[in-house]
């Protein structure tokens, strides 16, 4: 949604001849631009929105000792979205959830959300809120 107002903002700044003149808003926007993205502020927006539905999500999920895939987007599984997040895989273990998110991580990365109650099982975690992180494991 951030992207969308930005792309937006800079389209108007662009396309309507009388903004052109105000030469200061574009650099100013690309500063606000940067400066937003690097606070995470999207992220944390999509989740604090997204946070009851996220819970009562992991609430729902089947509990196995060992771990049990809910869905898999690769497998053709489908993808569900919680909240604002495209949720293509859930995995509950003992002690943690683990939902992946379509679309983020890179090439070798599969990045997504961890609902921790014990030890988080990834490379990188980043704390969200309360018991949540924005987790990434590398391949």
């Amino acid at each position: 949604m951030f992207w969308i107002l930005a792309a937006v903002a800079w389209g108007v700044l662009f396309f309507l001849r009388r903004y052109r003149k105000l030469s200061a808003v574009g650099p100013l926007l690309a500063v606000a631009t940067f400066a937003v993205v690097a606070a995470d502020l999207p992220i944390r927006f999509a989740f604090a929105v997204s946070e009851h539905a996220l819970s009562a999500y992991v609430r729902s999920l089947p509990m196995h000792p060992e771990s049990v895939t809910v869905g898999d987007v690769e497998a053709g599984l489908g993808v569900e979205w919680v909240g604002l997040f495209p949720v293509g895989r859930a995995v509950r273990h003992v002690g943690s959830t683990d939902l992946g998110v379509v679309g983020s991580g890179g090439w070798l990365e599969f990045c997504g959300l961890t609902y921790s109650t014990g030890t988080i099982r990834a490379t990188s975690a980043d704390h969200l809120s309360g018991r949540w992180y924005v987790t990434c494991e590398a391949f």
